[in-house]
């Protein structure tokens, strides 16, 4: 969560320079060498939530569309502290309880903006035609449930969405490619459904389709991987 509370530093609305930058890309795909038909928005935790609140304004408020959103363990509401996963892991994992209460105070102008989906993306009335998304969640931390409900209420919506949940890691571990097994298959399943649309027609997806939730617990490819401080805890991974 820590660009949040940077950036409400230095501008009352950080989500405004997502919304800019993103349509100075469009404006700009000629000279960037882009297709501005195949533009994403993507994040981690506070940049998720940026993420997820650009695609929403994008459109209400007249584009660019985009072809997809990657929210990776996104902070999607303010400040849950009765979810399961807020009362699961208050303290022990990097981002705690009150971590996140700190950054939520300090990043909203007052108790008022709580509630505006520009704040808090899962209090949207209405989510249909947002962009299909992957939501990549993972166990031991405490947005891990406001990041499911918000896949679950995109689906709702007609929106194809593919939720994955990884087992024993928590806060910040796809930073750990090469180090821990699971964030290298994190970072091949992120970049392999962004890839499927940013590559065209050449290329043959990962995801074929997104009109399915992934089960609980799942990535790609099959296999079991033991976690190493519970040996009868394990990660189904589907392809």
């Amino acid at each position: 969560m820590r660009p949040a509370g940077y950036a409400s530093q230095a501008r009352l609305c950080p989500v405004d320079d997502c919304l800019h930058a993103t349509r100075w890309a469009a404006a700009h795909a000629a000279e960037l060498g882009v297709d501005p038909a195949r533009l994403a928005v993507a994040g981690d935790s506070a940049d998720a939530n940026m993420a997820a609140v650009t695609a929403l304004r994008l459109r209400n408020e007249g584009g660019p569309a985009l072809c997809r959103q990657l929210l990776l363990y996104p902070a999607t509401d303010y400040y849950m502290p009765d979810t399961p996963s807020y009362q699961e892991n208050a303290e022990r994992y990097e981002l705690t309880r009150d971590t996140m209460k700190w950054f939520w105070d300090h990043y909203l102008r007052g108790a008022s903006e709580r509630g505006h989906a520009h704040a808090s993306a899962l209090r949207a009335t209405d989510l249909s035609g947002s962009p299909p998304a992957l939501v990549i969640t993972v166990e031991y931390h405490p947005l891990r449930d406001e990041g499911e409900l918000y896949a679950e209420k995109l689906k709702a919506a007609g929106v194809p969405v593919a939720i994955s949940r990884y087992s024993g890691v928590n806060h910040g571990f796809m930073f750990w490619v090469g180090v821990v097994d699971r964030a290298g298959v994190a970072m091949d399943e992120a970049c392999g459904w962004l890839r499927g649309i940013f590559a065209g027609p050449r290329y043959s997806p990962l995801y074929p389709t997104l009109n399915s939730v992934q089960p609980e617990h799942s990535c790609r490819t099959t296999k079991r991987i033991r976690l190493p401080h519970n040996p009868e805890r394990s990660m189904t991974q589907t392809r």
